[in-house]
């Protein structure tokens, strides 16, 4: 173990993110949030699976009630069935059975009832109730017992009680819609292609922790057609092809309320056609996400879809670069799916050490983890309590918001798939102790003041969510050439984010970490930690090396918390 020390303290103003990432079943204890969405939002999540189970509660007895219904006419209809056939028929009244092989033949979608319609027949009908006594006594006891009691049983209005209950239950909360599931979808992709899950893998749930798959033909063959809508045909084909063998394995013709075999087999082809046609128009290498080497049988019966890793990454990735490429996005995948494309030599001196010659690490030395020397990126360890997260997540979860990003001049707040995340900020309470102790810890680890107000922007708590939940590579930087003539003077004044603080409040089983990708390493998302590094180099100017994004989050659940000095 090395020891170091720190960099002498310097007066800026710093930027912190605070990152959490918690066990499942903490959410339940939370305060429903407002989030705009689902798909980002890990309390609105939580949240939706509890009222759900007042949901089945509801539908739970409405099904009791429809299977009692449906019981009485059953009954009904095998007594009126029983009272017809039996082997004495043939013989003793010939003309009537002959009258309901007829019927069967007629109504053989009605599950072989027999009924009656033409003349002769019901004359047949007719002379076999008045001339046979049991006959007789079984239409008056049926009519008059078993139709009786089935019509009593619709006079309870089962269906209008159950959509009041409904009705009431979705005035409280927020209905998933579109957009939500399209979320999830484009989630579930972005976990595919960073972390190499094989939709096999998808399929049996069995990725990083193993869990319920998705097993439904209906939502393989949905996922499928939103990634070819995205236009990466050859992984909608993958998809579409699996819904099409899931469907021959289970498929049930008499289910019109299902996926039918013939749609999804019209969908795949029809996706086959607009990815053998887009072939011939591919322009860069980033196609690769989108088409197969060769073209697809345009025919379902000699199609075979290919299933091989999908997600292709150059093997000559380069770090150190400054300037904008798609290097950045190829870097960034390959880090946060577990890549270290430092150089050898580069990384053969980093080193981890204990600080202690601070007020509050002299008697408590924090473990520090150096994972890169220029520019430099830091990793403290164990420096925020348990109890300080629950703190802080059990009294400010149910603020969050859908996360905002900068965008035009004239929309400087505004929403965007960048960033799937909700947000809300902690603002300085003189009361609240353990929320005023992290900018103390902060100070005394890296020099700066990171009290808010002049120096420092308030704490930012941001959850990311369940489904690839994740940041796009990007700056940390408030001003550009373009925005700067929109600023207002007083953040002028104050001047941009000179560092930044991020906190991890706990641990995410796949992904969740934070990537560097012009310098080709990842800060892991451990509980109770916390990463710094600079955005400004020392002359003032932006560090086009802080580019930086949040990884999808694959497994688990990431909160963050984030501090910006200035």
């Amino acid at each position: 173990m090395v020891v170091v020390k720190s960099f002498p303290p310097k007066k800026s103003v710093l930027n912190l993110k605070l990152i959490v990432a918690l066990g499942s079943i903490f959410l339940v204890g939370l305060v429903s949030g407002k989030g705009e969405d689902y798909y980002t939002s890990l309390v609105g999540l939580g949240q939706l699976a509890v009222h759900e189970q007042v949901i089945l509660e509801s539908v739970l007895d409405y099904k009791t009630a429809l299977l009692k219904r449906l019981g009485l006419i059953e009954r009904y209809l095998q007594e009126y069935e029983s009272s017809l056939v039996s082997p004495q028929m043939e013989k003793n009244y010939p003309q009537l059975h002959k009258s309901i092989r007829k019927s069967r033949a007629r109504h053989w979608d009605k599950k072989c009832v027999p009924t009656f319609q033409e003349h002769a027949e019901l004359t047949d009908l007719q002379r076999y109730t008045v001339s046979n006594p049991i006959a007789a006594f079984r239409i008056i006891r049926r009519i008059g017992k078993q139709l009786v009691e089935l019509l009593m049983d619709f006079e309870t209005e089962i269906e209008t009680d159950f959509v009041t209950l409904m009705d009431d239950m979705f005035d409280k909360i927020r209905i998933p819609n579109s957009e939500d599931v399209d979320g999830a979808v484009d989630g579930i992709l972005r976990i595919q292609s960073t972390y190499g899950i094989s939709i096999d893998q998808f399929v049996s749930g069995n990725f990083g922790v193993p869990g319920v798959g998705l097993t439904s033909a209906f939502d393989q063959h949905y996922v499928g057609v939103k990634a070819s809508a995205m236009g990466f045909y050859a992984v909608g084909l993958q998809w579409l092809d699996t819904a099409r063998k899931t469907l021959l394995q289970n498929y049930d013709p008499a289910d019109e309320t299902s996926l039918t075999l013939n749609m999804a087999e019209e969908v795949l082809l029809t996706t086959v056609r607009k990815h053998n046609e887009g072939m011939t128009s591919k322009e860069d290498a980033m196609n690769k996400y989108a088409y197969f080497s060769h073209p697809l049988s345009p025919n379902v019966s000699t199609l075979i879809v290919p299933r091989h890793n999908l997600y292709y990454v150059p093997d000559n990735l380069v770090v150190g670069r400054e300037t904008e490429s798609f290097m950045d996005a190829w870097n960034y995948q390959a880090i946060c799916g577990g890549k270290n494309l430092l150089p050898l030599e580069i990384r053969r001196q980093l080193f981890c050490y204990y600080k202690s010659d601070t007020p509050l690490t002299f008697l408590s030395p924090v473990g520090v983890e150096v994972h890169s020397i220029k520019p430099k990126i830091l990793q403290f360890y164990d420096i925020v309590r348990n109890t300080t997260i629950h703190h802080i997540l059990t009294r400010n979860a149910a603020t969050l918001s859908r996360g905002r990003v900068l965008g035009s001049p004239d929309d400087r707040d505004v929403k965007s798939d960048v960033r799937t995340s909700q947000v809300t900020w902690l603002y300085d309470e003189p009361t609240d102790e353990k929320v005023k102790r992290i900018p103390a810890i902060i100070g005394d680890l890296t020099g700066l003041n990171a009290q808010a107000g002049s120096n420092a922007e308030e704490l930012q708590l941001s959850s990311y969510g369940a489904i690839g939940g994740h940041y796009q590579q990007h700056f940390d930087l408030l001003f550009n050439e373009a925005h700067l003539p929109f600023i207002p003077e007083k953040e002028l004044i104050r001047g941009d984010r000179i560092a930044t603080v991020m906190f991890y409040f706990s641990n995410v089983t796949m992904g969740g970490g934070t990537a560097f990708p012009r310098v080709g390493v990842a800060t892991p998302a451990v509980r109770g930690s916390a990463a710094f590094w600079y955005n400004l180099k020392r002359n003032g100017q932006p560090d086009p090396l802080s580019l930086h994004g949040g990884c999808p989050v694959g497994q688990g659940i990431k909160w963050g918390k984030y501090f910006y000095q200035f």
